[in-house]
C-alpha cells in the first residue's frame, strides 16, 4: 500500500507541473449582425505536424477560453461554425506571454469559395452539428488503416476506462451504431476494433430520446448517450475477421474463426472456436489416476444474420429481421476444497470437504426477430429454440468438527447424472400509439408470451452420512432419480387507452384519459417422479412409495383494471417544461391453483379474489441549458397465493434428517401495500457543456399482511429446521440515496458516484420474531487526465455493508451480525502506440459476530489482499510484449494464509507493417505454477472459504489472419 501511495503522489506531482501553461480566450460572433455564436469550434493545433492539442465548443454567448497549452512551440487556431468560413491564426505563446485574448473574433457567411489546402489543414477533430457531436477522422493523425478505437484515444475530450467503457466531454456512452443501426452483436468492441479509419466519414455523439415513452418516471431516466459511426458512401460493403490456430504443451491445442460480412442492408457473421487443454487440475487421487478427468474442452460454433430493409436509419422507419444459430459443447474438470464456520450459540461446526466434479454439455440455439416501427405503430416478434443434452460426476468428502477439536459428523457422496431438455419461447408485442397525438379511439396496444419446456433427468446419487455424536447414528443411501418435467407458460397483456373517446366522443371529460387494462398469466407443470433405493441386501434398486408420484399444477393469475389519468402541462419552447401526471389503476386480481397427485395430500385446488389499485402522482420541471427537477410518489398492491410445496412438500427424511423442511397447509395469501417517493434533480445541458450531475434520495414502505417466511431454526448438533409460516403484519422500511458527477475540468476527465441504502424491518420466526438492519453503500471515482499524448488514469472504488438479524437456536434469540468491505485502488499509464501499464490493489475482507442475552461469542473474520500489475510495450512498431502479474493473499475462515503468485507473459508480431494481415504469438501461462481461485462468503451466522484449483503452467503458440476489405476492390492502373 505505501508503493502505491507513493506512485500517487507521483501521478499528482505531474499532474501539478501541468500548470504552467499558456492560455487563449475571446468571443466568436457572426459578421452580418454581430450575434453570438454558439456551438462553434475552437481547435488549437501544432504548426510542426498538425495534430490537435485541444478544442472547445463555444457557450451561448460564444465565449471560449483554452488553458494548458504549450509554451514556445508554434501553433496555430482555428474558429470554425457550420455555414461560416473557418478564421485560422498563427499563435505563439511564451514565458512574457501566456494569456491571448482575442477579445471578438468575426465569422463571414461561407460562399464556397475557400481554397481545399485550407480546408485540409483547418479541419477540426470535433464540431458541433445542432446538438450532435461529431467527431471528425480527417482531424486526426492517424494511419488510415488504424480503427475506430485508436481515433478515439486520441479525440480530445473522449476517455476510454480501463474497463472499456467510454465518455465524451464527461458523458458516459451506453450504445455503440454504425449508420444509425446495431453493428453484427449489438457490442461496441465489434465496430470500434475492426472499422478503419479510411472508412469513417464521421463519429457522431448524441442522446437518444424515446418518444414511445408515454410516463414522466420513464421520460427522466432517458439519459441515454449514443456514439454512431457514420461510414463513407463506398465503403457500406466489405468484410473482416481473422483466422487463429494455437499448439501448447500437455497436447494442449485450440483454434478460433470469425468473419463478419456487411452491406448497406444485411450484416452476416461465422464464428467457430475450439479450445483443448490437459493438465493437472489438484492433487484429488481419482483425478490423477484417470487421465480423461484431466481435460477442459470447449468448442462453439454459429451464424448470425441481420437484414435491414431501409438503407437509411431512422428511429420512426425501422423494419429488421434478424436470426442466429449456435452450436456448443464443453467437457470441465473442477477440483475445490471449502471450509465453512457456522456458528450456532455456544456451539461451533467447522465444515472441511474436499471434491471434484465433471461435466459435459451439448447445447444449440436457433433464434430469430422480426422489428417494424414508425410513427403510428410498431410491432415485434421474436421466437427462440433451444435443445441441450448434458451430463456429469461429482465425489466429495466432508468431514465437521464441533469447537474446532472434535469429530461431529463425517460424509460421503458421489454422483451421476444425464439430462436432456428442450424449450421454445415465442414474444412479441404490437402497438398502434401516435407519439405525435393523444390517446385516440384506436390506441391499442398488446403483448403476449409463450413458452414451453421439457426436462428429462437421470441420476444415481450414494451418500453415507456419519453422526459420530449422536449414537453414532449412521445414514446410507444409494438411490436412483428418473424425472421428467414438462412447464408451459403462457401471457397477454391488453391496453385500450382510446376509453374516453369512444365513450364520450369530442367531449374532452376534463382531459382526463380512460383505458382499460388487462393481464393474463397461464403457468401449467407437470412433473412424473420415478424414485428407487437399491437394497445393500440383494443389491436390486426397489421403489420408493413415498417419493415417486405423478403430478401436475395449474396456475392462472388474471388481473382487470380501469385506468384514470389526468396531466397538466405548461412549457414555452426554449425556455421550460413543467408537468404534472396523476394516474390510477382500480384492478382486481383473481388467482386460481389446481393441484393433481398420485400423493393424495397434495390433491388441492384453491382459488383467491384480491382488489389491488396502484396510484401515481408525478412531478416533472426541466428548463432549458438548466436543471431537472422531478418527483414520483406510488402505491402499488399485489397478492401472491402459496404453493403447493409450501402447503404440502415432499418429505425426504433420508436425505435431509438434518436439514429438515416442514410444511405449512394452514399458509394464507400474501398481500402487500408498497409505498414510494423519489426526488431527483440533474443537469445535462448537452455537449456544449463539459458536466452532467445527478442526485436522487427514495423513500420506501413495504406493509405485509400474512407475509410467507422461510423459519430456520438450529439445533446445538448442527441439523436445522425450516417452517414456513405467516409473517403478522411485517413491515420494512428503506431509504437510497444515489449522487453522480461526470465532468471535463480543462482536460481532466472525472466521474463520481455515491450509492448507499438503509432497510430494517421485522423478521418472524416459528420461535418468535427478531429486527433485521441492512446498511451497504459504495463509491467509485475514476479519473483521467491527458499529458501531451500520453494518458494517466486513476480509480478508486470502495463498498461496505453491515447485516444485523435474529437467529433462533436451540429455542433461544441471538443476533448475528456481518460486516464487509471492499476497496480497491488502480493507476494506469497509457502512451498510445509505445506502452501501456497499470497496477491494482484491492482488500477486502468478512467479519462475523454473534450474541445473545447472556454472552458474545467468537467472531469469524476473512481477509483478502490481491495486488495485480500488467505492462504491454508496442515498441518496435508492430511488436508487442506482455506480462501479468496477480499475487493473492487470503486469510481464510480456518485462520490459515493461503498465498499464490500467478504470472502469464506473451510476445507477438503483426506484420506486414502497413496491412496488419498476420500475426505470430507466443504464451506462458501461469509459469510459477501456483493459480488457485479463492472465494469468501458469508450468510447470516455462516462464513465459507472455497479454494478452487485453475490451470497449471503450460506454454501456447499462436499464428492468426486477418482477411479484411472495406469497399469495394480497387481497379489497377
Amino acid at each position: 500500500m505505501k508503493q502505491l501511495l507513493v506512485i500517487l503522489l507521483l501521478f499528482f506531482g505531474m499532474a501539478s507541473s501541468a500548470q504552467n501553461k499558456g492560455i487563449v480566450k475571446g468571443r466568436v460572433h457572426s459578421s452580418i449582425d454581430s450575434s453570438a455564436l454558439p456551438s462553434a469550434t475552437v481547435t488549437v493545433f501544432k504548426q510542426s505536424d498538425s495534430s490537435a492539442i485541444h478544442y472547445e465548443i463555444t457557450g451561448e454567448q460564444g465565449s471560449f477560453e483554452i488553458k494548458e497549452l504549450p509554451l514556445k512551440t508554434p501553433l496555430y487556431i482555428s474558429i470554425s461554425h457550420t455555414g461560416f468560413v473557418s478564421h485560422v491564426k498563427n499563435i505563439y505563446l511564451d514565458t512574457a506571454t501566456r494569456l491571448m485574448d482575442f477579445n471578438n473574433v468575426l465569422l463571414v457567411k461561407d460562399t464556397g469559395q475557400l481554397l481545399q489546402e485550407v480546408i485540409v489543414k483547418t479541419v477540426a477533430p470535433v464540431t458541433m452539428n445542432g446538438d450532435t457531436l461529431e467527431i471528425n477522422p480527417a482531424g486526426i493523425r492517424l494511419d488510415s488503416t488504424e480503427v475506430a478505437e485508436e481515433i478515439l484515444l486520441r479525440t480530445p475530450g473522449v476517455v476510454q476506462w480501463q474497463d472499456s467503457s467510454i465518455t465524451v466531454n464527461g458523458k458516459k456512452v451506453k450504445k455503440v451504431y454504425v449508420d444509425g443501426r446495431p453493428f453484427f452483436d449489438g457490442s461496441s468492441n465489434t465496430a470500434l476494433k475492426n472499422l478503419p479509419k479510411h472508412a469513417i466519414d464521421k463519429i457522431q455523439v448524441y442522446q437518444e430520446v424515446d418518444p414511445y415513452k408515454q410516463k414522466i418516471e420513464d421520460i427522466q431516466k432517458d439519459t441515454t448517450v449514443v456514439m454512431n459511426i457514420k461510414l463513407k458512401a463506398n465503403k457500406r460493403k466489405g468484410h473482416f475477421g481473422n483466422l487463429t490456430a494455437n499448439a501448447g504443451t500437455n497436447k494442449s491445442y485450440g483454434g478460433n474463426t470469425s468473419m463478419q460480412v456487411y452491406n448497406k442492408k444485411t450484416n452476416l457473421g461465422l464464428t467457430a472456436a475450439v479450445s483443448t487443454t490437459k493438465n493437472a487440475l489438484g492433487n484429488i487421487e481419482p483425478v490423477l489416476q484417470n487421465k480423461d478427468l484431466n481435460l477442459q474442452n470447449n468448442w462453439a460454433s454459429g451464424i448470425s444474420y441481420r437484414k435491414n430493409f431501409s438503407e437509411v436509419a431512422n428511429f420512426f422507419n425501422e423494419k429488421s429481421l434478424t436470426g442466429r444459430y449456435n452450436i456448443n459443447g464443453d467437457r470441465n474438470s473442477a477440483v475445490n476444497n471449502r471450509t465453512t464456520v457456522r456458528t450456532l450459540g455456544d456451539t461451533r461446526f467447522t465444515d472441511v470437504s474436499s471434491g471434484y466434479n465433471l461435466s459435459r454439455s451439448l447445447s444449440q440455439l436457433v433464434s430469430g426477430e422480426y422489428t417494424s416501427r414508425n410513427k403510428e405503430r410498431s410491432f415485434s416478434n421474436s421466437l427462440s429454440y433451444r435443445h441441450t443434452n448434458s451430463d456429469g460426476a461429482s465425489e466429495g468428502n466432508m468431514l465437521s468438527y464441533r469447537n474446532d477439536s472434535i469429530q461431529a459428523s463425517r460424509s460421503a457422496n458421489k454422483s451421476r447424472s444425464e439430462s436432456r431438455a428442450y424449450d421454445f419461447n415465442l414474444r412479441g408485442n404490437y402497438s398502434n400509439n401516435s407519439v405525435n397525438e393523444d390517446p385516440g379511439p384506436n390506441n391499442f396496444s398488446a403483448n403476449y408470451t409463450l413458452s414451453y419446456g421439457n426436462t428429462t433427468r437421470n441420476n444415481n446419487t450414494y451418500s453415507r452420512f456419519d453422526a459420530l455424536t449422536d449414537s453414532i447414528y449412521t445414514n446410507l443411501y444409494d438411490r436412483k432419480y428418473v424425472n421428467k418435467n414438462a412447464n408451459l407458460n403462457g401471457s397477454l397483456g391488453l391496453n385500450y387507452g382510446g376509453l374516453r373517446q369512444l365513450l364520450f366522443n369530442d367531449h374532452n371529460f376534463w382531459n382526463i384519459n380512460m383505458g382499460l387494462i388487462n393481464n393474463t398469466h397461464y403457468a401449467r407443470s407437470e412433473i412424473n417422479a420415478q424414485v428407487s433405493d437399491r437394497d445393500t441386501s440383494t443389491n436390486i434398486y426397489n421403489p420408493n412409495n413415498n417419493l415417486t408420484n405423478l403430478s401436475s399444477s395449474t396456475n392462472i393469475s388474471n388481473s382487470t383494471g380501469l385506468q384514470l389519468q389526468k396531466t397538466f402541462l405548461k412549457y414555452v419552447t426554449d425556455r421550460f417544461r413543467r408537468s404534472l401526471q396523476i394516474s390510477t389503476n382500480l384492478q382486481n386480481q383473481l388467482l386460481y391453483q389446481k393441484n393433481i397427485s398420485t400423493l393424495s395430500y397434495r390433491n388441492r385446488t384453491f382459488m383467491y379474489n384480491f382488489f389491488t389499485p396502484a396510484s401515481t402522482i408525478s412531478y416533472n420541471y426541466s428548463k432549458t441549458e438548466g436543471p431537472n427537477m422531478g418527483m414520483n410518489l406510488s402505491h402499488r398492491s399485489a397478492a401472491t397465493a402459496p404453493t403447493i410445496d409450501q402447503l404440502y412438500p415432499i418429505q425426504d427424511s433420508a436425505v435431509n434428517r438434518y436439514h429438515m423442511t416442514v410444511g405449512n397447509p394452514n399458509l394464507k395469501s400474501r398481500f402487500t401495500n408498497n409505498y414510494n417517493l423519489s426526488l431527483s434533480y440533474s443537469r445535462n445541458s448537452g455537449f456544449q457543456r463539459k458536466y452532467f450531475y445527478h442526485t436522487n434520495l427514495n423513500f420506501g414502505y413495504n406493509n405485509e399482511r400474512n407475509g410467507i417466511s422461510d423459519s430456520t431454526i438450529y439445533d446445538g448438533n448442527g441439523g436445522s429446521t425450516s417452517y414456513y409460516i405467516n409473517t403478522p403484519g411485517s413491515k420494512i422500511f428503506n431509504t437510497g440515496f444515489n449522487a453522480g458527477l461526470s465532468a471535463l475540468l480543462k482536460k481532466t476527465t472525472i466521474e463520481f458516484n455515491l450509492n448507499s441504502n438503509y432497510s430494517r424491518g421485522n423478521i418472524y420466526f416459528a420461535a418468535g420474531y427478531g429486527i433485521n438492519n441492512t446498511i451497504n453503500s459504495n463509491l467509485r471515482l475514476n479519473v483521467s487526465m491527458p499529458i501531451g499524448k500520453n494518458t494517466y488514469q486513476f480509480s478508486y472504488s470502495g463498498s461496505r455493508g453491515t447485516a444485523r438479524g435474529p437467529q433462533y437456536i436451540d429455542g433461544d434469540l441471538l443476533s448475528y451480525k456481518n460486516k464487509n468491505q471492499n476497496q480497491s485502488i488502480s493507476l494506469s499509464f497509457n502512451a498510445p502506440g509505445i506502452v501501456e501499464a497499470s497496477v491494482q490493489q484491492s482488500i477486502s475482507g468478512i467479519n462475523g459476530e454473534q450474541s445473545g442475552d447472556r454472552k458474545s461469542y467468537t467472531p469469524t473474520k476473512t481477509q483478502s489482499y490481491t495486488t495485480t500489475a500488467g505492462v504491454t510495450l508496442k515498441v518496435p512498431k508492430n511488436f508487442t510484449l506482455g506480462n501479468n502479474f496477480r499475487y493473492n493473499k487470503n486469510i481464510s475462515v480456518s485462520r490459515q494464509p493461503i498465498q499464490n503468485i500467478n504470472w502469464d507473459a506473451f510476445a507477438g508480431y503483426i506484420f506486414p507493417k502497413k496491412k496488419k494481415m498476420f500475426e505470430t504469438r507466443v504464451s506462458v501461462f501461469n509459469i510459477l505454477g501456483q493459480n488457485q481461485t479463492v472465494n469468501n462468503y458469508s450468510n447470516g451466522n455462516t462464513t465459507t472459504t472455497m479454494v478452487s484449483q485453475g490451470l497449471q503452467r503450460y506454454f501456447q503458440l499462436s499464428l492468426s489472419y486477418f482477411p479484411k476489405q472495406f469497399g469495394g476492390r480497387a481497379r489497377k492502373a
